[in-house]
């Protein structure tokens, strides 16, 4: 395969998996500001948005205030925004119709269709708040159909081997950065209320913007807190959101890719493997009081194997 193609495929499986991530993180924590009981915990939400979409210093350039509103639609349906979520689908379509001939007719009808529909959003758009719940099923509806259609249509061959690493690398990211921004918003809450209270409130809203809210009771029988939330985003095998989970399905992909096995240690085979035993047999407890290190370190390191799997994939 030519990298030129598998350069689109594989960022097309990352826009995809990005614009969900995005659109569930906005839903979630801006629903949960409503019932804040703080001004500075509403806040605090709002920032937390434009830091998960990585827009928080473009949106100060240019507004002067955190406003509700303009922040929903600068992270979500502002064109202006390189980084909100309407440019976010654009960038994988452009990159579908680069490969349209490798990609199943319904795929690709999929996502012209999906890019369409939010294009109408945009244009009749309310203000920011109003459209939230809307765009959020909207978003939701199609990724889902969209990867469905992946899974169901294409062949087993390389365009799908190279979306889905797609796919799996940028959950991975996703779900990591996820954790740091939140630890970070937990830091600035005052405790005087109670820290169980606090963990509880804020864990399990992440835990519902990656999906996991309802699985992670079933594990823990117990109100999330950061150890089980942690433990279940990071270290599950058998959660579809779980860091480990998809580090194994990108290891798998990439003997798939090279068609053995590469032992060489200055490999991106050997560096995804390595790190992927690695949280396999790490322990909650040898997080425990590191967290934030630990998910810092995760983060550059899944930002590496995109990097290598560029430099050895994807140049033209």
């Amino acid at each position: 395969m030519l990298s030129r193609i598998a350069n689109h495929l594989f960022w097309m499986g990352r826009y995809l998996e990005r614009s969900e991530h995005m659109m569930r993180f906005i839903e979630v924590h801006y629903m949960a500001s409503l019932d804040a009981p703080k001004e500075q915990e509403r806040e605090i939400a709002l920032e937390s948005i434009l830091n998960m979409v990585g827009a928080y210093e473009l949106y100060f350039q240019q507004y002067e205030t955190i406003n509700e509103n303009q922040v929903l639609d600068f992270c979500t349906l502002d064109k202006k925004n390189n980084l909100s979520l309407m440019n976010v689908v654009s960038l994988m379509r452009e990159n579908a119709r680069a490969v349209r001939d490798k990609l199943s007719t319904e795929s690709w009808e999929a996502i012209n269709l999906f890019y369409h529909s939010l294009n109408d959003i945009a244009i009749r758009k309310n203000p920011g708040k109003e459209q939230i719940p809307q765009l959020y099923q909207h978003v939701i509806n199609y990724t889902y159909i969209i990867k469905g259609i992946f899974d169901n249509t294409l062949l087993r061959n390389e365009v799908w081997q190279f979306v889905s690493l797609g796919l799996h690398l940028e959950r991975c990211i996703q779900i990591s950065r996820s954790i740091s921004i939140k630890m970070k918003d937990i830091s600035r809450i005052d405790s005087s209320e109670g820290e169980g209270s606090i963990d509880s409130y804020h864990w399990s809203n992440l835990l519902k913007s990656a999906c996991g809210y309802d699985m992670s009771r079933q594990v823990y029988k117990l109100v999330p807190n950061k150890k089980h939330a942690i433990e279940f985003l990071v270290l599950n095998n058998k959660f579809p959101n779980a860091v480990l989970l998809n580090l194994e399905m990108i290891s798998y992909l990439l003997d798939a890719v090279n068609q053995k096995k590469i032992e060489d240690k200055n490999s991106l085979e050997f560096f995804v493997s390595k790190l992927s035993n690695t949280i396999k047999y790490l322990t909650i407890d040898e997080i425990n009081g590191k967290e934030e290190h630990f998910i810092n370190e995760l983060i550059l390191k899944l930002y590496a194997i995109g990097n290598m799997i560029e430099q050895k994939y994807l140049m033209y």
